[in-house]
């Protein structure tokens, strides 16, 4: 006969064991997690005696959690977002700043300017500074990278005024030009307000109403604001559209002039879309056989065109200008001039800022009319493929896999696509991908 309290004690030394077993592997599985976590965010090799580290191993949190109190790197002060003065802050902070510049392929000022000049004058970082902030703070949707009106800056310091200034593009170190006098495009000679230059503090609010720039328009002089956004968040950016239109010293005409490489790298940028995205039978009836353009005579040449030209529209009122005639002097200036919409106007640069979403998307023709840039930053919030596109950056960066093909990875990021699009939480996405099996 079966002694039922002796059964009964060794299943309970049995489930007991069970419990330490599981216990120790998770407690393993933790440390993997948060030392994975600690070498992806600060970029360096973890020391035993970190102090989260010895809350994993003391079982107190979990890796993941661990990971999300490294990740606690910034604090919101008023409208600047501030580098907390804890071990390893400002290292998480210039990694994922680092991984947000990333998402944007151009940062080649020099177009019949002086690149140094400019890398003094505009920050190409800009453009990161606004998916940042929408991780660092959790009141910031992430949708605000394309809804912000206002742009940010960063808050730099430095024991010394920089003399110098290391230049990318063109591999040499050249002298910084603050204190010599610029052109500012009346032949006045002006010192600018520049880019800060040092270890980072923060982020705060850009100043968009320093180094006012003239241009010279027939008798009269046309002020403007060389670091004001022209709305939409990133994509209305100063930076972004100079690094990405492609022209220069002209305005558009809808024609050979047009900021079709900005649309270009809107779609890549942001959607992980490239042209064509419309069938030769679709394109069709874009063609205008009489046109003087060859391009715009051809439905091969418009498949590409017809998305690229009529989304470049929504800026078409933007000149690039230099305040040198040349564009090469020194200390000139290249800027992006928003000109006024004139009604009724024959001139394709002012008359207005209409122009088209035309693509197949998801199984679906799409030829919508949108009046301006903060009605396509719309039409992006309100897709999916914005998130989706999102997603398969964030997941490279946490997993080293830039385009999975397993159908449970497409799932998950599928998935995932849709709580951002719905919660709108970015760095929410990160920790369950760092709290998945993936990471």
């Amino acid at each position: 006969m079966l002694n039922l309290k002796k059964l009964s004690s060794f299943f309970c030394i049995l489930l007991l064991a069970s419990s330490y077993s599981s216990v120790a592997t998770s407690s393993e599985d933790d440390v993997i997690k948060y030392k994975k976590c600690y070498v992806t965010f600060v970029r360096k090799s973890i020391d035993q005696t970190d102090p989260l580290l010895k809350k994993v191993n003391e079982e107190k949190i979990s890796g993941v959690q661990a990971c999300q109190e490294l990740l606690q790197a910034m604090s919101s002060e008023g409208d600047k977002l501030l580098i907390n003065h804890q071990p390893h802050s400002l290292d998480v902070f210039r990694t994922l700043n680092s991984f947000h510049r990333s998402w944007f392929a151009q940062f080649e000022l020099n177009i019949a300017t002086q690149d140094f000049s400019l890398s003094d004058f505009y920050d190409v970082n800009e453009m990161a500074f606004h998916l940042t902030r929408a991780f660092f703070n959790d009141k910031v949707p992430f949708s605000s990278i394309l809804k912000s009106k206002i742009s940010y800056q960063a808050i730099r310091k430095s024991e010394k005024e920089p003399i110098l200034l290391y230049d990318n593009s063109l591999n040499a170190t050249t002298e910084r030009l603050g204190k010599i006098k610029w052109d500012r495009g009346d032949e006045v000679e002006f010192t600018p307000e520049l880019v800060q230059f040092g270890e980072y503090v923060g982020i705060e609010k850009l100043n968009t109403q320093k180094n006012k720039l003239k241009k010279n328009e027939k008798n009269h002089y046309l002020e403007f604001y060389p670091h004001r956004p022209i709305g939409a968040g990133i994509i209305g950016t100063m930076p972004y559209i100079l690094l990405n239109s492609g022209q220069n010293q002209e305005k558009m005409d809808g024609k050979n002039k047009d900021h079709r490489r900005w649309a270009k790298s809107v779609l890549r940028d942001f959607l992980c879309l490239d042209v064509p995205l419309i069938t030769e039978e679709q394109a069709a009836p874009f063609v205008k056989p009489k046109s003087e353009i060859s391009f715009q005579t051809k439905a091969k040449c418009m498949q590409c065109h017809a998305t690229l030209d009529n989304m470049a529209g929504v800026i078409r009122n933007i000149e690039i200008y230099n305040t040198t005639e040349d564009g090469f002097g020194i200390l000139s200036v290249r800027a992006a001039i928003p000109h006024k919409i004139v009604p009724g106007s024959s001139k394709y640069y002012n008359q207005s800022t209409q122009g088209r979403i035309v693509m197949n998307l998801e199984d679906q023709y799409i030829n919508k009319k949108i009046n301006n840039i903060e009605e396509l930053a719309d039409w992006m919030i309100q897709n999916k493929q914005l998130y989706r596109c999102s997603l398969k950056k964030v997941f490279s960066f946490l997993t080293g896999e830039g385009n999975p093909n397993d159908s449970d990875k497409k799932q998950f990021i599928d998935q995932l696509s849709n709580e951002l699009m719905v919660e709108q939480n970015y760095k929410n996405i990160f920790m369950k991908i760092i709290g998945s099996k993936y990471f």
